[in-house]
């Protein structure tokens, strides 16, 4: 299938960045769970987590048309897009082996979380969908990574591929935070929690590779040009 390896790169991409997807949305996690008290607390969290893959859909349909034009023109970019893409993945992957701060998206959440809270008072029942909804449009690396990488494989699948399995993939931790409390959070900081989102990150940062580098040597081979000389 055209998009398989697209749905294991996104899935791994979600996991590993884990600890960031904590830190940036947790709160927001909580709130969610905060919408439907008790038993159904759970429910608010997934229906918090639709509306941001929701989101995550509408930034992927952007990324994907971007790509489909951009590829129709020149075609010989999707390698370099996809490298590009790939390379992305893996320094984020050292960044959060270095220390997972979900820091970049720590100081985004308090900034905006006045403004979800408001948002969410005049909500109602609907409120844990439209809170992801808005959520999910928060500036967030592996999102815009995932996009770009998916609208890189040239199709509407890789980029639904990419996109859906990055929620999926981040949907345990968010889950966790917004039934256990944002104390998750620190747990998910710590050393073992590092090492394993960075392994899982590689892995996607290494298959996103494996994908381009070939679309690179057959765009070039197919005019008798190596890369180097043209």
């Amino acid at each position: 299938m055209i998009a398989s390896s697209y749905w294991v790169e996104g899935f791994l991409l979600g996991l590993g960045s884990a600890a960031h997807c904590a830190g940036m949305c947790g709160v927001f996690a909580v709130q969610a769970a905060g919408l439907r008290r008790g038993r159904t607390a759970a429910g608010g969290v997934l229906a918090w987590w639709a509306g941001k893959y929701f989101s995550y859909l509408f930034i992927g349909t952007l990324a994907g048309l971007f790509g489909q034009k951009m590829l129709a023109t020149a075609p010989r970019l999707q390698g370099w897009l996809g490298l590009l893409t790939a390379l992305m993945i893996l320094t984020s992957g050292l960044l959060f082996l270095r220390g997972p701060d979900a820091a970049s998206g720590g100081p985004i959440s308090k900034l905006a979380a006045p403004l979800f809270s408001a948002a969410r008072a005049g909500l109602g029942r609907g409120g844990p969908f439209a809170l992801g909804v808005l959520t999910g449009l928060l500036p967030c690396g592996p999102v815009y990574i995932a996009a770009l990488n998916g609208a890189a494989g040239g199709h509407a699948l890789t980029v639904v591929a990419m996109m859906s399995s990055l929620a999926v993939g981040t949907l345990p931790i968010l889950l966790l935070v917004g039934l256990a409390g944002r104390g998750i959070i620190e747990q998910s900081r710590g050393r073992i929690f590092r090492i394993a989102g960075f392994a899982a990150i590689l892995a996607a940062g290494a298959l996103a590779l494996y994908r381009a580098l070939p679309k690179i040597l057959m765009a070039y081979n197919a005019t008798g040009v190596p890369p180097c000389c043209h």
